[in-house]
């Protein structure tokens, strides 16, 4: 087996995987998934919102953003596993939002405007896109509206709940496409050469889930 990068950006990654089998890569999605940990905010308590978005629809939204984290995620503890209280430092990560509209004008609420409460373990942010200087989009405030709200993110992964799955899309397919069935049930039984592409949330770059989903394979199989 041999890899070779196509093409290599923040959050995408093409790569083309020679002499394997669509097995071996169907296993690394899989992990890519629902196995690589994350943090995504898990619980929220909501002091104000006038906005039109009922607390259910913003607590929603406000779950999905992407976190990014400045420390390797393997090393912060699972909440269940930590044996402590639920404002442990070592594994509950708040952030902090208050926003109010005083202008004519519709206000827009983004990620950019959540503000992380100092944690000496680890530095976090939610991610930002270069195409949005702001963030991501929550809702936006009339006149008058106002939200305040506090949240605390914990680590978990896609299989307790897609908000920690950090990649949109994964997929692979044969780099020379079988021209007939025959062929097609012929090169199944062989080595083929695959391209497969990587599209992250923004949490870990594509390179980072393509190495990680590596190692977390490795483990699985020592464990075997």
């Amino acid at each position: 087996m041999s890899v070779k990068i196509k093409k290599n950006e923040p959050n995408e990654l093409k790569v083309q995987i020679k002499k394997t089998d669509s097995v071996f890569l169907n296993t690394l999605r899989r992990i890519m998934i629902s196995e690589i940990p994350s943090l995504a905010i898990d619980r929220i308590h909501i002091e104000t919102n006038t906005s039109c978005f009922h607390d259910e629809f913003l607590a929603h939204r406000i779950g999905l953003l992407p976190i990014l984290s400045e420390k390797d995620i393997f090393s912060i503890p699972k909440q269940e596993d930590c044996n402590c209280n639920s404002g442990c430092p070592q594994c509950n990560f708040e952030f902090l939002l208050e926003k109010e509209n005083t202008e004519d004008s519709l206000l827009g609420v983004y990620s950019s405007d959540f503000v992380p409460i100092s944690n000496i373990n680890t530095s976090f942010k939610l991610v930002s896109f270069h195409n949005s200087e702001n963030g991501i989009l929550l809702c936006k405030l009339a006149k008058g509206e106002k939200i305040k709200l506090k949240c605390i993110a914990i680590k978990g992964t896609g299989k307790e709940h897609a908000k920690w799955s950090p990649v949109c899309t994964v997929s692979y397919m044969p780099e020379k496409l079988p021209q007939s069935s025959k062929q097609r049930t012929t090169e199944q039984d062989n080595n083929q050469n695959f391209i497969m592409t990587i599209e992250t949330n923004g949490s870990f770059t594509a390179s980072d889930i393509f190495e990680k989903s590596l190692t977390l394979l490795k483990q699985k199989i020592i464990s075997l």
